[in-house]
């Protein structure tokens, strides 16, 4: 009986370490996103949901605020999407992302 205890509390402990270790992965954030507390770490995507020179993708649409992002009014036909932290121009007719207007700061 005394044995099966003191196997339970070597499992156990095993277990704690390991899922210790998983929480803190490590302390090189360079490829963590920004803003998470301690040692915490989320990986960063590897790639964005777009491309400058490819269309939009469907599930995102015009930005109607962005005077609240310091940006100017965009030209005639173009508006701007909010994707994946960053803030794009596009055009509105062909859905063609032009450049990336503002990448905005996603630490807090």
């Amino acid at each position: 009986m005394v044995i099966n205890r003191l196997a339970l509390l070597g499992l156990s402990a095993a277990f704690l370490n390991i899922a210790s270790a998983s929480a803190h992965p490590s302390h090189d954030r360079s490829g963590c996103m920004p803003g998470m507390p301690g040692d915490y770490c989320i990986p960063m995507p590897e790639e964005k949901a777009y491309e400058v020179g490819q269309a939009l993708p469907e599930a995102y649409g015009e930005l109607s605020q962005w005077d609240r992002f310091d940006l100017p009014a965009p030209p005639e036909g173009q508006a701007y999407s909010m994707i994946d932290g960053d803030i794009v121009l596009y055009d509105k007719d062909s859905k063609i992302v032009l450049r990336i207007a503002k990448q905005l700061d996603t630490s807090f």
